[in-house]
Formats: structure tokens, sequence, C-alpha cells
């Protein structure tokens, strides 16, 4: 996918369209990946559902934040 994907201004649409797809890494060597079965959508400071977000993980500030094309990644 083009990065221009991932700064649409249509976050839903951004992130019903991810699900189904892989995404994978390679960390020192290590090759990991799965499929996305899961997104939230979040469409900046106004969104409050992103303001409660940011009071459950307070750690997923710096990620939203960034320019999109960046995954945060939950490993529960």
């Amino acid at each position: 996918m083009q990065l221009s994907f991932f700064t649409d201004s249509d976050v839903v649409n951004v992130a019903r369209s991810l699900v189904g797809h892989f995404l994978f890494s390679n960390v020192d060597g290590l090759l990991t990946g799965g499929m996305v079965v899961e997104t939230e959508a979040y469409c900046g400071r106004r969104d409050l559902a992103m303001q409660k977000h940011l009071i459950r993980r307070p750690s997923s500030i710096a990620t939203l934040k960034k320019q999109g094309g960046i995954a945060y990644i939950n490993g529960r």
C-alpha cells in the first residue's frame, strides 16, 4: 500500500480496509507477522473516543501523534 493510503483523512475507511491484510516486521533478523483482525480509528484531538483511549493507554500517545503509516501494536 502507498503511504497516501495511510494519510487519507477518512480514518474509518482506512481502518476498515486494513482488516484481513497481513502485517509483517523484521526486527533483528526475526520475521514475525499476522493478519489484522481488529482496528481502531481516531480522527484527532476533537475525537472523544481518542481521548478515552489515551486515558486507558497513555503509552500510545507518541504513536498516535505520528504521520499515518506507523503501526502501534498492542501485544496483549
